[in-house]
């Protein structure tokens, strides 16, 4: 009787223990699922052996571009040579403490941190307030510069500005538009080797100086459609490649 016993015990434990395992197991997978999009989006428990890690960071077209690439934002995206993290910035004035904060949490040497400002990060409207915000945008790459290269010895890539739809541009921000482009690239020239530009402006701008009308998400609405992410991925893969 006594060994009736010992043996249902037995079976009852072993049962338990093989329903756990297969548990972690099923959870496990879960953590590893892959998007099959344009991109392998991989766990956040991957180090990425072997690639370059590129912190992206930026706000809402940073995050289409990573949803674009069949990633949530949370998972990061592998791309040939390089692995991609989203890291979200808050809107001006807090747009550089948030980059501090998330540069803080970088350990790995072996990386490269992706800058750019928002399409409403620019202003037109007239002379004074472009001209004000031209000298605002600059103080913040400036410290941005700081934190990145000069504490924390990363490169640091910046995309130039995003335009606008025709219905929410006009020739100041134009004009500070071209201002900060062609300032960012002597800033890059000061710092050669440690500060790199990806040209964006050239791909999605109009010869006006508008979001090209096939790239806007409507006239209204200056985000970016499929087509200007497949545009722009040609052209950064191949600056990633050409540069790192």
């Amino acid at each position: 009787m006594r060994s009736r016993k010992f043996f249902s015990v037995v079976i009852l434990l072993l049962g338990l223990f093989l329903v756990g395992c297969l548990g972690k197991t099923s959870l496990d997978e879960k953590r590893t699922r892959v998007v099959p999009q344009r991109g392998k989006a991989v766990s956040n428990q991957s180090t990425g052996d072997g690639k370059i890690k590129v912190f992206m960071m930026g706000r809402s077209v940073m995050a289409g571009w990573f949803e674009h690439w069949g990633s949530d934002t949370v998972e990061p995206v592998e791309k040939g040579h390089f692995v991609l993290y989203y890291r979200e910035l808050e809107s001006p004035p807090g747009i550089v403490r948030s980059v501090e904060n998330h540069v803080n949490q970088i350990q790995a040497k072996n990386s490269l941190v992706f800058f750019k400002f928002c399409f409403e990060d620019f202003w037109g409207g007239s002379k004074e307030e472009a001209k004000q915000n031209l000298l605002t945008n600059k103080e913040y790459i400036q410290q941005v510069y700081r934190i990145v290269v000069e504490k924390n010895h990363l490169k640091l890539i910046i995309g130039n500005a995003l335009p606008k739809v025709e219905a929410y541009t006009d020739s100041y921000l134009v004009w500070n538009h071209r201002e900060y482009n062609r300032w960012l690239r002597e800033f890059a020239e000061k710092h050669r080797g440690k500060v790199f530009v990806f040209d964006q402006y050239s791909i999605l701008a109009d010869g006006e100086g508008n979001l090209k009308a096939k790239y806007a998400v409507s006239r209204e609405d200056s985000h970016l459609n499929e087509q200007a992410y497949r545009d722009l991925d040609t052209k950064f893969f191949q600056f990633l490649e050409e540069n790192f």
